[in-house]
């Protein structure tokens, strides 16, 4: 998430260097660090989450890349800066603390590690917060700038320089009222004040023009994933033509769907949901056993609708004497081995050329010291989104397109689905935030929204073409597993 902001460094004539922490993205590494240096009574105190870790570990890292540069021989170790963004800024604050080869540091929403600061380190101080940050706590930033300053707290100006630049004492708060956690390393008034801190710290210039290529970068992203979406849709209907087979019946019979309206089957869906949804997730609590707890947590947030969704369609074959393990057997015996081939390879096909687009700045691939628990990851997220697509395409889906399959009324299909799964996931975001008073979960909630998209459309339209909900859930569950992995931050186990 980084890379954007080390193109306009180095448009700022500075050497950037990116790289993986230990566990993420390419990089393996030790990934139950966390386990060995979790501190919960900051938990039981109610202080600030972050501060239950310690990053020193992390700060072995920075030395490694630190330790390339000296060895390169053509930059000045000497005068060298640091950004860290979310976990990132904790262990900037844990390496920088004695070490003056670093003349600054930006901490992007930081991990607020105040223990680690003082009035000298970390030198030339500039902490960016986000105004709606879900995971840092502002309490904590006052105080690492109450350390660093030696200005109370409550007093502490945001947007006031501190401090001296030649001196190495610079330090400054900014805030910006409008973003969050998720979206700091994108936005543009960050960025901008990044590049200008270390211009000013590391080669004593003042601010000046830099690229403003930070916004264009963003368009093209953008670009490639409509780009992406459009090839993959433009492949995906010859691909189902060669590689699928059309199911021979529906996996909810007709006489079912004809005793419901729609809007009674959607309440009734509802309710399922509001009230089961939260117990079911506790079926999936032996996940936080692997050393994948971040992903557990997300594969949780649809585990347990998924079990309430599939409890409500029991309830409509309960009308029929029929059961869940009828449910099952009917979805299975609608599929078949090229079905299920096809299913796993589109999966594989929408991840690539997503990884090919917005993934060459994300990095959306799993770290490879996770690759060995991604089946049992993958295996849960397929059940869930199996249960899931028996009711949203086997119940909604049939219901809306029975009388008319065009690809017009198979869109507004998509779009409904979406909407559904939105006010689900919405749901399920909030209210624990409401209930806990931390809305480091709400942190999910935008890649979430994003992510439903492609997935209701792609969903719709796989449905529509073969009426196969295995075949659904596989395309999905070959996706979903790869952006798990990936969006768990450093992860850790038993």
């Amino acid at each position: 998430v980084m890379r954007l902001m080390a193109m306009e460094l180095a448009y700022a004539d500075l050497v950037a260097v990116a790289f993986d922490f230990r566990g993420h993205g390419r990089s393996g590494g030790d990934i139950n660090a966390f386990a060995d240096t979790m501190q919960p009574q900051y938990l039981l105190q109610g202080e600030d989450p972050a501060l239950a870790f310690t990053f020193g570990f992390l700060a072995r890292d920075i030395r490694a890349v630190k330790k390339y540069l000296e060895h390169r021989g053509d930059i000045d170790t000497a005068n060298l800066g640091y950004v860290g963004y979310s976990m990132g800024g904790g262990a900037g604050f844990a390496q920088l603390k004695n070490d003056d080869d670093f003349r600054a540091m930006v901490g992007v929403a930081p991990a607020p590690d105040f223990r680690q600061a003082d009035r000298v380190h970390p030198r030339n101080l500039l902490i960016i917060y986000a105004r709606f940050d879900e995971v840092i706590h502002y309490g904590s930033v006052l105080r690492i700038m109450q350390k660093r300053t030696g200005v109370a707290a409550e007093r502490i100006e945001p947007y006031r320089l501190y401090g001296s630049f030649a001196q190495g004492t610079a330090a400054r708060l900014y805030i910006d009222p409008y973003t969050e956690h998720l979206l700091a390393p994108w936005d543009w008034d960050f960025v901008r004040e990044t590049r200008d801190w270390m211009v000013n710290s590391l080669l004593g210039q003042e601010a000046r023009p830099g690229s403003d290529a930070h916004p264009l970068l963003i368009l093209m992203l953008l670009l490639q994933v409509v780009g992406a979406m459009g090839l993959f849709f433009a492949l995906l209907g010859p691909l189902l033509d060669r590689l699928s087979i059309p199911a021979a019946h529906k996996v909810v019979p007709p006489e079912i769907l004809d005793k419901h309206a729609l809007t009674d089957i959607i309440k009734s869906a509802v309710i399922h949901i509001l009230v089961l949804a939260f117990p079911c997730m506790l079926l999936a609590l032996p996940l936080l056993l692997l050393p994948m707890a971040f992903s557990a947590l997300e594969v949780m947030l649809i585990f347990g609708p998924g079990c309430a969704l599939i409890l409500h369609v029991r309830r409509l074959f309960n009308e029929e004497n029929l059961g869940i393990r009828d449910i099952y057997e009917r979805a299975f015996t609608n599929t078949n081995r090229a079905n299920l081939a096809a299913g796993l390879g589109i999966g594989a096909l929408f991840y690539l050329l997503l990884h090919l687009s917005p993934g060459r700045v994300f990095s959306l691939v799993p770290g490879v010291t996770r690759l060995v628990w991604v089946p049992f990851i993958f295996a849960a997220v397929a059940f869930s989104l199996l249960n899931i697509a028996i009711f949203l395409q086997g119940v909604i889906q049939e219901r809306i397109c029975r009388e008319n399959k065009s690809i017009k009324q198979v869109l507004k299909a998509g779009l409904f689905l979406y909407l559904l799964l939105f006010a689900a996931v919405t749901f399920i975001m909030i209210v624990p935030c409401i209930v806990t008073q931390r809305y480091i979960v709400l942190m999910l909630f935008i890649p979430a929204i994003i992510l439903l998209l492609p997935v209701a459309f792609v969903s719709a339209y796989i449905y529509s073409r073969s009426g196969d909900v295995v075949m659904v859930a596989l395309v999905n569950a070959v996706f979903m597993t790869a952006f798990f992995c990936t969006m768990s931050p450093m992860a850790w186990g038993p």
